[in-house]
């Protein structure tokens, strides 16, 4: 397997009423291509700092995040707007779909931003919605959907593009068990066709049991990796 994702000593602190509180400390992880990896840990522990600054989200005041050989960091504030544009997606606890659009036009702004053309744009999204289980729900608008649907057009979206990387913070945390656990396998299988790593943050057992590699934190820093 070749790495794709190198995480070098990796350090974030924040200040809060209490000081200083590091949120992630000395931090280093590599992740493989095509893999999936599941973050635990309680409350506290990092687990969305470290997705935060895998994604570009967050700058560690320490360390280095390489993805595909690039120093993301290290980029321009354009060129890393760029970079996440075109090889990462994102799912977060609420599926955070665009409200005044319609199903197609959530999944197709991502699209839209990167160059695609017209006609590429509407048979992805048919495939997409297809791949999904919504065929018909084209015009749908995000407050006609379940928590579920909206949930997988978030995901449609974020992988419509074809990126390196997925990162899902939570991505079941407003689901049921069972709706959950579904999403979680779609995303698992539609990953692992197209080749795109995903890196998930998680409380549940039973995710955890379907992924690749596990990394469990506490207190900023990783205490066990299976």
């Amino acid at each position: 397997m070749i790495t794709v994702i190198q995480l070098e000593n990796i350090t974030k602190r924040f200040k809060s009423g209490r000081g200083l509180v590091k949120a992630l400390d000395n931090i280093s992880l590599n992740i493989e291509e095509g893999s999936t990896t599941v973050i635990s840990g309680k409350s506290g522990s990092g687990k969305t700092t470290l997705l935060n600054c895998i994604g570009g989200l967050d700058k560690p005041e320490t360390g280095r995040v390489v993805i595909a050989g690039v120093d993301i960091h290290a980029l321009s504030e354009r060129a890393l707007c760029l970079f996440k544009r075109s090889h990462l997606g994102f799912v977060f606890q609420h599926s955070n779909l665009l409200n005044y659009l319609s199903v197609f036009q959530n999944i197709a702004f991502p699209l839209e931003l990167n160059g695609v053309e017209k006609n590429q744009i509407k048979n992805r999204i048919h495939t997409m919605l297809d791949m999904i289980g919504l065929s018909g729900l084209d015009n749908a608008m995000p407050h006609e959907l379940s928590g579920g649907e909206a949930q997988r057009v978030a995901f449609a979206r974020a992988i419509a593009h074809s990126p390196k990387l997925i990162i899902a913070d939570e991505p079941t945390a407003s689901l049921d068990s069972e709706t959950g656990m579904n999403l979680v396998k779609l995303m698992f299988n539609l990953g692992k066709k197209q080749g795109c790593i995903m890196v998930i943050a998680t409380h549940d057992k039973e995710i955890m049991n379907l992924a690749d590699f596990k990394v469990q934190m506490r207190d900023g820093k990783i205490i066990k990796e299976e």
